[in-house]
């Protein structure tokens, strides 16, 4: 196996560009293995305005990455994120622990 060391252009978006590669270097694979992806089947489901076309991802080049379509990965990315939290927070709201900070702190 070998192994290739990539940058990424994070700009402070480093966690979320390195997840979004990730996830393009897993999309690649499924495409070129079975000529389609489940994987963006499924982030084209959860993101209501998805603006990453699949060709996009097939043509990321990973040493001339686009900072557009990571740009857009990492915000999907992040609407994902913060639904399934939301949907976290309702399904478990009676096992949610008070915060510290939210009162009881003597000054």
């Amino acid at each position: 196996m070998s192994f290739t060391k990539i940058d990424n252009p994070g700009r402070g978006n480093c966690a979320f560009y390195g997840f979004s590669i990730g996830l393009i270097d897993i999309i690649k694979h499924e495409y070129s293995r079975y000529g389609k992806s489940d994987t963006f089947s499924s982030l084209e489901r959860q993101v209501d305005d998805f603006k990453i076309s699949l060709l996009d991802i097939i043509n990321f080049d990973y040493f001339k990455q686009s900072t557009d379509v990571l740009d857009k990965m990492q915000h999907h990315l992040r609407t994902v994120l913060f639904e399934y939290r939301i949907q976290d927070i309702i399904n478990n709201k009676d096992h949610l622990t008070t915060s510290a900070y939210s009162g009881g702190l003597d000054h």
